[in-house]
């Protein structure tokens, strides 16, 4: 693989304001304003601090208020959309990448919103879309509609990775970190930057459990790659990080800007690190002895493919269904049945 020359990547907390009309809609004036803020950070990230990648925290452009799926579902957008473009435009004006996070319809999953992360390129275009997996909320999960899904994205729209010259970009969005597997799945599909866009204004974990304060370097340091994350403005909400694939924290707050942080990312040193002896977790995996996770019977594919969960207490049901089948004697997995 030839060389890539290392690089600035920013994360930029920009103060957008909630863009939300009294029925739902997205309030055009409020909503433009904040993508020009956007805009204009982007050019001064790309100017003043050489970024070549800029990642906005979740809701980029709307912000973020209380509201019913109903409500949500107004306010999606489509990507690529007029919302995208506007970025997209800016993207190519400034050779960058940038990641936006927003509520997302798509044409061919009719009556459905998921929370979905854009990656606009400097080509102009939107290179990839992500769609949240894991963390319960009243949004469509992928897995709700899975068949729907795989039949229109396929089995690879799970967790896509984008090659490009800066080296292969994966995104995660809000506490997805969490899950391990989450960010094994990306680094197997290739990924060696994560980018990972938050909206905690309690810490980094709205439950505010300690551990949630050390995933994120973990999860660099078990997959050997780069993880940075954009976390909305807040008097408690966790700065803004990014962790080199030894896990270690390496973003400094840009000078003279409390809304933007910055890293170097240097994909030539983590390739050359993974080919070191005796450091690549990912090459020392041993499937054979790992019992496939497909087997455990845990939350359910295509459970809400007829209807959107009704609310929160109808996915916390299916949670604790999940949990006591697997606990059961008649359904628990050979290996981990009590003796």
């Amino acid at each position: 693989m030839p060389a890539i020359e290392r690089y600035n990547i920013a994360m930029c907390n920009a103060p957008v304001r909630p863009a939300f009309n009294a029925d739902g809609t997205l309030c055009n004036k409020t909503l433009q304003a904040n993508i020009a803020l956007c805009c204009a950070r982007i050019k001064h990230a790309a100017e003043c601090c050489n970024a070549k990648v800029v990642v906005f925290p979740e809701f980029t452009f709307t912000g973020y208020q209380q509201m019913d799926y109903e409500g949500w579902l107004k306010a999606s957008v489509t990507m690529p959309g007029p919302e995208t473009e506007a970025f997209a435009e800016v993207a190519a004006a400034t050779g960058t990448y940038v990641v936006i996070q927003a509520a997302e319809t798509h044409p061919d999953i009719p009556g459905r919103y998921f929370l979905s992360s854009a990656l606009l390129t400097p080509s102009g275009e939107v290179g990839m879309v992500y769609r949240k997996n894991y963390a319960i909320s009243l949004r469509t999960s992928p897995n709700d509609v899975f068949t729907q899904y795989t039949r229109v994205f396929g089995e690879s729209g799970f967790f896509p990775v984008y090659a490009c010259e800066l080296g292969n970009i994966g995104m995660l969005i809000g506490a997805e970190p969490h899950w391990p597997e989450a960010v094994r799945s990306l680094a197997l599909n290739g990924a060696e930057l994560i980018v990972n866009s938050v909206a905690s204004l309690n810490g980094v974990d709205y439950m505010q459990r300690e551990g949630a304060a050390s995933v994120r370097g973990v999860r660099a340091f078990e997959n050997q790659l780069y993880f940075a994350m954009a976390n909305v403005q807040g008097e408690l909400a966790a700065a803004s990080a990014c962790f080199d694939y030894n896990g270690k924290s390496i973003a400094v707050e840009a000078a003279g800007d409390d809304d933007l942080v910055i890293a170097e990312i240097d994909i030539t040193a983590l390739r050359e690190a993974r080919k070191k002896p005796a450091t690549n977790f990912l090459a020392q995996l041993q499937p054979a002895i790992h019992s496939p996770v497909q087997q455990y019977p845990l939350w359910p594919s295509d459970v809400f493919a007829q209807a959107p969960a009704a609310d929160a207490i109808a996915l916390l049901k299916v949670e604790q269904d999940a949990w006591q089948r697997f606990l059961s004697a008649e359904d628990k997995h050979p290996l981990v049945r009590e003796n």
